[in-house]
């Protein structure tokens, strides 16, 4: 019998069926933690607990059709409760896995409902604005309706992507939040494609080349991809010569497509001198294309240039020895924010490992990586694991706030009299990482 059973019945309140099962859940009792999760969910029906337990009941159910079934429960008992946007969230990711086994209206309604909760959620927020998460939060979910129903529901998935693209311009202030305009973008383009619609996927293509060709690379678009899928759109349109163009760009972005390029050539063949001369020149124009991009991107780049005095900081290194800023007196220093569980960390580390060997040599410059993590015990392993080779540094409760990092990755260039020259939060994987810390390191050592 477990230790709980002891207790007398009218002093199991929430606040202690909520203790005693981290307790077992670290002690991993796991047959008592059922028996614990049944007596809950009978005694407090309507409690948060109760809830909580039966949500991760249904997402860890393997069989799609029970999972459901158990979702569908908690909905129609806690539809009413402050929150009930999230059941209509795991519902739809649960009957969104395989749309084959439910039926079309059902799954229809519920990307509504979801979607109209959700919204209801933000209008609570705004006071008068909503905040600017809220925001985010509302606008991915409209855009991840979209991306699932796609493929079965293409006329439902341009209604949400239109939907979510006039909300975004009808609201969005924030410069950093364009990434969603390109992905709803995209989303309405693509709905257009599946659907066969040519006219207003050209329409909808021809945006997003406009905004390809006026603004910096971004990871929110797959240029190559979408230079494909415009070439086919043109294609059945029997717009034949621009057709040619985008697939041969596609093939200059990404080898992968040099296939289709070719094959696009085959079935519209030109003479020897005409292929060569239309290679040669369009070449000579995405080369052109290409430098005037990465002249706009450093120009912008470096208008975020700083100048403001760093504070002193004293951290242990994973060793336990001590490292000071002091230490990096007359070098530039790279100063990386991390931590373990932080997935576009490891994507930014993975660029920054290139860059620290390629200066490893360099006594001008020097790299420290700063560790957030609460569980220090993980970032060795965690190093190890990734072959870290560069040098890291515990956060302690001072630093974080004193460099004004409010969320890994969070990058700084720091120069020999220390001075921040550079802060970057967020790694941007648009194939320009390692040329765009050459240049803040080359502005900061001037």
């Amino acid at each position: 019998m477990g230790f709980y059973k002891k207790v007398p019945l009218d002093e199991r309140t929430e606040k202690f069926y909520e203790r005693y099962q981290i307790v077992l859940r670290d002690l991993k009792r796991i047959s008592e933690m059922a028996d614990l999760k049944k007596e809950i969910v009978q005694k407090f029906p309507r409690s948060r607990l109760a809830a909580s337990l039966r949500v991760t009941e249904a997402r860890n159910e393997k069989d799609i059709l029970r999972a459901a079934e158990l979702s569908e429960k908690l909905i129609k008992d806690f539809e009413n409760e402050k929150g009930s946007n999230e059941l209509y969230e795991i519902y739809f990711s649960i009957i969104s896995k395989d749309f084959s086994k439910f039926n079309g209206q059902k799954i229809i309604s519920t990307a509504k409902k979801y979607e109209e909760l959700k919204f209801e959620a933000l209008m609570e927020e705004s006071k008068p604005k909503a905040p600017r998460v809220t925001q985010y939060r509302y606008l991915q979910t409209v855009l991840d309706i979209s991306d699932k129903l796609r493929e079965k529901f293409p006329a439902e998935s341009l209604r949400f992507a239109q939907k979510g693209l006039a909300f975004f311009e009808q609201t969005a202030t924030d410069e950093n939040a364009n990434g969603f305009k390109i992905l709803f973008r995209q989303a309405v383009f693509r709905s257009y494609l599946t659907l066969k619609d040519w006219k207003n996927a050209q329409k909808a293509g021809l945006e997003i080349v406009k905004w390809t060709e006026n603004s910096t690379p971004d990871e929110s678009i797959d240029e190559a991809k979408f230079q494909r899928d415009y070439a086919f759109v043109l294609k059945n349109l029997k717009q034949i010569p621009l057709a040619r163009e985008h697939f041969f760009i596609a093939s200059l972005l990404n080898n992968e497509f040099q296939k289709e390029s070719k094959n696009f050539a085959s079935e519209y063949p030109l003479s020897p001198s005409v292929k060569a001369n239309f290679e040669k020149s369009t070449r000579a124009k995405f080369g052109k294309f290409l430098a005037s991009r990465e002249a706009l991107l450093k120009a912008n780049l470096l208008k975020t240039e700083l100048n403001i005095a760093a504070s002193n900081f004293r951290l242990q290194d994973l060793n336990g020895k001590e490292v000071s800023l002091e230490d990096y007196k007359g070098r530039i220093l790279i100063l990386n924010f991390w931590a373990t569980w932080c997935v576009p960390c490891i994507g930014e580390l993975e660029q920054l490992k290139i860059a620290y060997k390629k200066y490893e040599g360099n006594s001008k410059i020097a790299f420290a990586f700063v560790s957030t993590d609460e569980k220090k015990e993980k970032v060795p392993i965690e190093a190890k694991k990734r072959n870290y080779q560069f040098p890291i540094l515990y956060a302690d409760e001072k630093i974080e706030g004193d460099y004004k990092v409010d969320s890994v990755p969070t990058l700084l260039i720091i120069d020999g009299q220390r001075n921040i020259r550079f802060q970057k939060t967020g790694f941007n994987n648009n194939g320009y990482y390692l040329k765009e810390l050459d240049w803040m390191i080359e502005a900061a050592m001037k």
